[in-house]
């Protein structure tokens, strides 16, 4: 039994020797026939071949010209590649990843590949051509990976080469089919070689030169230039045309008789094989009777063009004193915010009844030169196209009633009666601009009321018919004043002009009122106009445009007093200002507000110390000293951590919508003007912290009576003998209201 077993087991054992046997013969022969390729590969130039053992994952055979060609020694391919896939040192990375799809392809199909890539050896572009064939057993495995590499970079550089002076003839003749029409009987044709001799001219050239085609051949002396060009006229075209560019341009020269002729000339670059030009087309057309019709009407055009180059400079000066009134009103308004804001303090003060007239007369005065500047500042933005017209809904009559009650007690002191008039066929609300309409009614009414010493004056508001079935209102404002006369209407509503030098001296203003409200009623679709006659009165009126209105609206009182502000809690506020006096007054109105208040005189100044401290917000000034306020908000939306988010509300008396766009695109929260109206900061300071820390109080809550509305014409027993303090100011406040409608009297037409 145990023979027969040892007798099978060693049948088996020899047949599986057998086999290898085989096997190790068949790869034998597999390498023998491998070395045979790879020698024959040996004979082509820069070439060298490689084997890759799939089992073993190692070269097991390579030349030395395959390991010189991708700048390596054998040993440091031997030590580099330990797997083909991850081959990463002979591809680039720019073919890296078509390599890797090529050789995956192959493997997939069983079959062998061809590719071209490049590969970069010390620094320099190599091109290389791949062919790989696969070696496998009889059960269809990948035993070895197999192939030849050859160094192609001179190949493919004559070949780009090529590529590059095909592409450039291709442009040369398209240049010159472009070109071709001119090569008939009415061009004036040349040819010339590199050093500019003459090699071709056609009897066009010949006639216009003077010369016989003999005597320009092989020369270029005869073609004489003008001295309209300079030397470097001629070294910058042959420096265009010797770089294988076309020329264009305009040429004056002179005939065999001496007679100057223009030439509009084209030269094109022919080019050899390498790219470099072997000669020169000229194609020219004259233009000298063109010459001489352009120099006539130069001539012709002296006078015109003299009068264009004052209207230019008369453009420039006007845009400089636009750009003057602008800068100087911006400039004046800072302090006059000062002068108002502290003004309104010295109003919340104890004072005695002197005192406070005084103060009451101050701020008045500084709200009427503040007006005067406004309107100096609209028209620099109107003569700059500037101003823009803002709409909105509101409620028309309202509008009406609160801008002839600004006059009404001005006009009970003339002793004047006010009619106000509005047809029963006008819509509640519209949609237009109400700050501009109320602009353009204030000013006729308070013309009205200077030029009227007797009488009456009259409002009326209706609707005006027009060819578009657009909603069309109608102002008018009548008047028994002094009236006009024919010539004092046609130059009425010019800037800067008044009816004549008696109206400036026994009225004052700047003539600039009519002016604004001619140009802001056209901005709004309207027109504007006057029906007068001397010394019996006037009829000013003005149309509008307006749309209807897209939310409801409710009617407004401007003359309900105003509410005072409390704060929920303190905030720590950094102040970004440079002028000492709104310094003062922006630290005193939020200190009664129980908030702590640190001043930075520039931006510089406020990144420090909000880099030192923490703060709530930041009220920065736009124009200030070493920084300014944009620069300044720029840099702290660029800091690192929590505080580059802080809030910051742009306090400037420089507000247009360009500008407004401008503080926001730089990081700016929100924007309040100057002078500082105190809800609207304490409104914008709610909104940028998102809480609601500011709320307005009735003034009776705030004193702790029950305050009644008071009559500022009554006197002080018949409204409270006892009357609070805030009483008081409610009455400053309405002083101050009259004081200004009567300085308004001698304010601005």
């Amino acid at each position: 039994m145990d023979e027969k077993v040892n007798s099978h087991d060693l049948l088996l054992e020899n047949e599986r020797l057998r086999k290898e046997l085989q096997s190790l013969t068949q790869s034998k022969d597999e390498l023998q026939k491998i070395n045979l390729l790879f020698n024959n590969a040996e004979q082509f130039r820069n070439a060298g071949y490689w084997v890759w053992d799939e089992i073993a994952d190692r070269y097991i055979s390579y030349s030395e010209q395959f390991a010189s060609i991708y700048g390596m020694t054998v040993k440091q391919i031997v030590e580099t590649v330990t797997n083909l896939q991850e081959d990463k040192f002979r591809v680039s990375e720019e073919d890296r990843e078509r390599y890797k799809q090529v050789l995956d392809l192959a493997r997939e199909s069983k079959q062998g590949w061809d590719i071209e890539y490049c590969y970069y050896k010390s620094g320099q572009r190599v091109y290389l051509h791949e062919i790989g064939e696969l070696v496998l057993d009889d059960l269809g495995v990948i035993i070895n990976t197999l192939g030849t590499v050859q160094d192609i970079t001179a190949v493919k550089e004559k070949e780009f080469a090529l590529i590059q002076a095909t592409k450039a003839a291709l442009e040369v003749n398209k240049e010159l089919t472009f070109q071709k029409h001119a090569l008939d009987e009415h061009a004036i044709v040349s040819i010339a070689d590199t050093a500019g001799d003459i090699t071709y001219v056609n009897d066009k050239f010949c006639a216009i030169s003077g010369y016989d085609r003999e005597e320009l051949l092989g020369n270029n002396h005869k073609i004489v230039k003008s001295d309209e060009h300079s030397d470097a006229f001629f070294v910058d075209m042959w420096k265009t045309i010797s770089s294988g560019q076309t020329w264009h341009g305009e040429i004056k020269n002179v005939n065999r008789t001496g007679r100057d002729y223009w030439v509009k000339t084209t030269i094109v670059p022919t080019l050899d094989d390498m790219g470099k030009p072997f000669q020169y087309v000229g194609i020219r057309t004259e233009i000298t009777e063109d010459k001489k019709r352009v120099a006539e009407i130069a001539d012709s055009k002296d006078n015109e063009f003299a009068l264009i180059q004052a209207t230019e400079v008369a453009q420039e000066a006007n845009l400089a004193k636009s750009m003057f009134l602008a800068a100087m009103s911006h400039e004046i308004r800072t302090p006059m915010a000062g002068v108002i804001g502290m003004a309104d303090l010295l109003l919340d003060t104890d004072l005695s009844p002197e005192q406070l007239d005084c103060a009451a007369n101050i701020k008045s005065s500084g709200s009427s030169l503040m007006s005067i500047l406004n309107e100096i500042l609209d028209q620099s933005k109107l003569e700059a196209g500037k101003l823009e017209i803002s709409s909105s809904d509101f409620h028309l009559a309202s509008l009406v009633r609160d801008n002839t009650n600004l006059f009404g007690p001005s006009i009970t002191s003339k002793g004047l009666t006010l009619d106000i008039k509005l047809d029963d066929d006008l819509p509640e609300a519209i949609h237009a601009d109400s700050l501009r309409i109320g602009q353009v009614l204030s000013n006729f009414i308070s013309n009205a009321l200077k030029f009227t010493s007797t009488g009456r004056i009259g409002v009326a508001v209706k609707t005006e018919p027009n060819d578009q079935d657009e909603l069309m209102l109608r102002f008018t404002v009548t008047d028994s004043g002094i009236g006009l006369s024919d010539e004092e209407k046609a130059k009425l509503f010019t800037a800067f002009t008044q009816a004549d030098n008696s109206t400036a001296r026994n009225y004052g203003g700047t003539g600039l009122g009519l002016s604004i409200s001619k140009q802001l009623v056209e901005l709004m679709g309207g027109q504007i106009g006057v029906d007068s006659t001397k010394g019996v009165g006037a009829v000013f009126w003005f149309t509008v445009c307006c749309q209807p209105t897209k939310k409801a609206v409710v009617a407004k009182d401007k003359r309900v007093a105003l509410d005072r502000w409390v704060a929920s809690r303190p905030l720590s506020i950094l102040v970004a200002e440079d002028n000492a006096v709104n310094q003062y007054f922006i630290r005193a109105i939020l200190n009664k507000l129980d908030h702590s208040v640190e001043i930075a005189k520039d931006g510089q100044c406020a990144i420090e110390l909000l880099n030192a401290g923490e703060f709530d917000l930041i009220l920065m000034d736009i124009r200030m000293p070493v920084m300014d306020g944009l620069e300044a908000t720029a840099a702290i939306r660029g800091m690192e951590g929590p505080k580059s988010n802080i809030p910051i509300i742009a306090l400037t008396a420089d507000i247009s919508a360009g500008n407004i766009s401008e503080y926001m695109s730089v990081g700016m929260n929100a924007i309040c003007g100057k002078p500082i109206e105190l809800p609207v900061l304490l409104k914008s300071i709610n909104k940028c912290l998102g809480e609601e820390i500011h709320t307005s109080m009735p003034q009776a809550s705030v004193s702790g009576t029950n305050q009644t509305s008071i009559d500022p014409d009554a006197s002080a027993e018949e409204n409270d003998e006892t009357a609070s303090f805030d009483q008081v100011l409610e009455r400053v406040e309405n002083i101050v209201d009259q004081v200004e409608e009567r300085n308004k009297e001698v304010a601005i037409p």
